[in-house]
């Protein structure tokens, strides 16, 4: 089941990374939930329509959407730690490039639950003015 979760978290990360939605659908339960750790504007939970709505929104904003680059993933029981970096240029060509850590949770072989930890600051500045936060 490891390897399996950990082949879930390339595929998720990729596919949000596109803006690719339909794949999203397709590994995620109905009730999954993306919580970004802090207090900044772009903190707190997000359901499931908001993560579809993100995805679509990476492919209006940025030049070519996000490229997850995953530096280390660990599997244990139901859970993935990813840590990963992230590369974009927005439309109005300031680069974006965060780092993350994700700890993903699954149930029945697909993402229920992803805890967020990354540079609020930066996504506040950056991602702010286009997503509203």
């Amino acid at each position: 089941m490891s390897a399996a979760n950990k082949a879930m978290v390339q595929t998720f990360l990729a596919a949000l990374g596109r803006g690719d939605a339909a794949t999203l659908k397709t590994i995620v339960t109905d009730d999954v939930m993306v919580i970004t750790a802090g207090s900044s504007n772009v903190s707190g939970p997000r359901d499931y329509n908001v993560i579809m709505a993100i995805a679509d929104a990476f492919t209006k904003i940025t030049k070519s959407g996000i490229e997850f680059k995953i530096l280390h993933l660990t599997a244990e029981d139901d859970r993935v730690a990813c840590e990963a970096q992230g590369f974009s240029t927005m439309i109005n060509d300031k680069p974006y490039n965060n780092v993350y850590h994700f700890l993903f949770s699954f149930r029945d072989g697909k993402v229920c639950q992803v805890k967020e930890y990354l540079d609020t600051k930066l996504a506040d500045d950056v991602l702010g003015p286009y997503i509203g936060a």
